[in-house]
């Protein structure tokens, strides 16, 4: 794997165990079985996000000639784009929503693929002389073949938005970076964040 990727990696960990992760309290039931503890839920929103700029590195550091756009909020629809970037020579502006977890409830996965859809309607309108390519990035599993929400997966795509894995997306922006290598080193990223193993 990509040196400067992996060191990209380590300083989001160093910032993530600067930030205070939210402790499960009394009412919950994770406190009623285990106590006050690092809430599950907290690190996995804190971690989501961290990590969003780790897929940023990658699409900068593969073999490409793709040009980043503004990720964030795009003030002019009030929506936040995870990942957004453009082949200029093939015109072609790529949008990938970033879900860490895709098993998502019936509500939000609806949300998701209307976002996308919207997201996808509004670049197809500004800039009409690129084809506008938009999926979710599942990136929780390497191979979307092994994440057991199958079935949003198809809801997903049912409504014109495809579900992609780390492995098409490291093929489409050309960066190396094997299966065992992607397991092993998220491995090694989870001992590295602080207070999940009380």
């Amino acid at each position: 794997m990509n040196d400067i990727l992996c060191q990209h990696g380590e300083e989001l960990v160093r910032r993530l165990n600067e930030e205070e992760i939210t402790r499960t309290k009394p009412g919950s039931g994770s406190y009623l079985l285990f106590g006050s503890r690092p809430s599950p839920q907290s690190l996995n929103i804190k971690f989501g996000r961290k990590f969003e700029k780790w897929f940023h590195q990658a699409v900068i550091l593969g073999n490409n000639d793709y040009e980043m756009m503004k990720c964030g909020v795009w003030r002019e629809i009030q929506k936040d784009l995870d990942l957004i970037f453009r082949d200029n020579q093939n015109k072609v502006i790529y949008y990938r929503e970033l879900k860490c977890n895709i098993d998502l409830d019936t509500e939000k996965i609806v949300s998701t693929y209307e976002k996308v859809l919207y997201i996808q309607d509004h670049l197809r309108v500004k800039f009409p002389e690129y084809r506008i390519d938009v999926a979710i990035l599942a990136w929780a599993t390497y191979d979307k073949e092994e994440i057991t929400a199958q079935s949003k997966i198809k809801k997903c795509s049912r409504h014109g938005v495809p579900v992609e894995d780390p492995s098409s997306f490291f093929d489409l922006i050309n960066i190396n970076i094997s299966k065992k290598e992607y397991y092993d080193y998220f491995r090694h990223i989870g001992k590295r964040i602080g207070g999940i193993s009380e």
